[in-house]
């Protein structure tokens, strides 16, 4: 199947900037269990989401062709491209990765993540290694959103989310335009991410906040009958949402975790099971002796 991937600069709507989390109220159940997994390669990352995600094989492919082969940041190539795959966009939001990733991260059944495990573990990886900026940035949607959140209240955005620090980018109609009304996001954040060495449309400035991030609505503040502005601080949530900086695992990793717990048994024969551990050596010496000629 042809894919519908828009990789011109000048074309296509750019959603994921107005991927907005429709309740932001909401209380779900931390991200967890992907931090356990080794980190592996993207093409063995997406294969669970091969029926999940359409044409996902060929957009790895296309991410590993765009990736440098040495990328900025001291990233691998997959990490890179990882972060390359996320930022795709599609005329068909099912080939969309942060599409159907982000509507899984807002699901309530948490079960749903276990495809995305392995693509979850390398992408927070690579982000895990860019520095986390305190910078103001902004991200907007059509439609009125004021009336939804209040002033002093926080709320929480489950899915990764898409901002600029360039305002003039938002403007631009392939984002939030400048007619028809309008909610622009005005935000404080300090976990930040500089994704533009590592993004399809490097000219777009992103700055990608990961998924469950906490915010605190500081004012809602109608700018004209179009246009609203809601300014946000980022905060901590009193509950770990999400692991940001999780452990590197790796296979080699794995494979010395099994090793250990082999080495664990065996002492665990040892120390406990001494009358067995006692006849085993005692047979062992009888067989030596049998062997050496008297």
């Amino acid at each position: 199947m042809a894919s519908k991937y828009v990789d011109d600069q000048e074309s296509g709507h750019r959603q994921r900037f107005s991927d907005i989390e429709e309740n932001p109220r909401r209380k779900l159940m931390p991200i967890s269990g992907f931090e356990k997994h080794p980190i592996v390669t993207l093409e063995e990352a997406v294969e669970p989401l091969e029926k999940i995600v359409e044409n996902v094989k060929n957009n790895v492919a296309w991410a590993k062709w765009k990736c440098t082969e040495t990328p900025a940041d001291n990233l691998t190539v997959n990490q890179s491209a990882a972060i390359i795959l996320y930022t795709m966009e599609s005329n068909c939001e099912k080939e969309c990765v942060y599409y159907v990733l982000n509507s899984t991260l807002r699901d309530e059944d948490r079960k749903n993540l276990k495809p995305w495990f392995l693509y979850l573990r390398l992408l927070m990886s690579a982000l895990a290694l860019l520095p986390s900026l305190q910078i103001h940035v902004y991200r907007g949607v059509r439609g009125n959103l004021k009336s939804a959140l209040k002033a002093g209240e926080q709320i929480i955005w489950w899915g990764f989310s898409s901002c600029t620090a360039d305002l003039i980018v938002l403007s631009n109609d392939r984002f939030l335009g400048s007619t028809g009304v309008r909610t622009l996001f005005s935000i404080d954040c300090k976990t930040g991410k500089d994704i533009k060495s590592h993004s399809a449309f490097p000219c777009e400035s992103e700055i990608l906040l990961p998924a469950a991030r906490c915010f605190q609505v500081i004012a809602c503040l109608p700018q004209g009958p179009d246009m609203n502005i809601i300014q946000l601080k980022e905060i901590e949530s009193p509950v770990k949402l999400i692991e940001l900086e999780p452990g590197v695992v790796t296979k080699l990793n794995s494979i010395a975790l099994i090793n250990r717990s082999f080495l664990l048994h065996i002492s665990r024969i040892w120390f406990h099971q001494p009358k067995q551990v006692k006849a085993m050596k005692q047979q062992h010496r009888s067989s030596l002796g049998k062997q050496i000629p008297s």
